[in-house]
């Protein structure tokens, strides 16, 4: 099963990354929307059964938020429109 989620969300980096998949930065944000409830109700649950794993669970759900925020900063639109964009001199 690990090896499936790793090769899973290879697949998925290689899709945003190097196909520049619209549609695949869309459901990226939806997944990350719908995970945003989950998050907040067993936000105490999980302080109260492991702080150390809880704190690194929701450290890496945050990275997960900035990583696809940053998905659709106007630079990052441009790209997935596959315009050319001249590189800074």
């Amino acid at each position: 099963m690990f090896v499936c989620s790793i090769a899973g969300q290879s697949l998925w980096i290689w899709l945003i990354a190097r196909k520049r998949q619209n549609w695949a930065r869309w459901i990226s944000l939806v997944m990350v929307i719908i995970g945003i409830p989950s998050v907040i109700i067993d936000f105490d649950e999980r302080f109260r059964f492991n702080a150390v794993a809880a704190i690194l669970f929701h450290t890496g759900y945050l990275l997960l938020v900035v990583a696809v925020v940053l998905l659709f900063r106007s630079d990052a639109r441009a790209w997935f429109s596959r315009a050319r964009v001249a590189p800074d001199t």
